[in-house]
């Protein structure tokens, strides 16, 4: 998607994930991403932007709904063995532009990570969370 921030992260060794995006949804327009992360030269070299987008937009359908209380986080772990990737995300309300939205933080890995990931999920979801409370207050700012 043209409109999509895109950072490459220098990083000095292997790195297990494709890309973190954060996505968030439009009223009018549904998911959108708004912003994606990825290891320069490797990872989004095996996703396309339009694939990692679609791929973050797939974690913020069935969500228009979402009536949790406040300040919640809830966690969805996909496996899409028809994309060979798996997906972490973190799904909670933020304030973007004056107005509440429910956003979205995920990691992509490819599906073949999943057996190292899994003993790290709680550590990681811990960890997304801390990132979350602490974006929440610069949303607000």
């Amino acid at each position: 998607s043209p409109g999509v921030a895109k950072t490459e992260v220098l990083v000095e060794d292997w790195c297990p994930v494709l890309a973190a995006t954060f996505a968030y949804w439009d009223n009018i327009l549904g998911p959108r991403v708004q912003h994606i992360w990825a290891p320069k030269g490797q990872g989004l070299s095996l996703l396309s932007d339009g694939e990692v987008t679609f791929l973050a937009n797939h974690t913020l359908n069935g969500e228009i709904l979402r009536s949790a209380e406040s300040g919640a986080v809830d966690v969805k772990f996909f496996v899409l063995a028809e994309k060979g990737v798996i997906i972490v995300s973190l799904i909670f309300d933020g304030e973007l532009k004056g107005d509440k939205n429910t956003c979205a933080l995920s990691i992509i890995l490819p599906q073949s990570e999943l057996s190292f990931y899994l003993p790290l999920h709680s550590v990681c979801v811990e960890r997304l969370k801390h990132i979350i409370r602490k974006g929440r207050i610069c949303m607000q700012k």
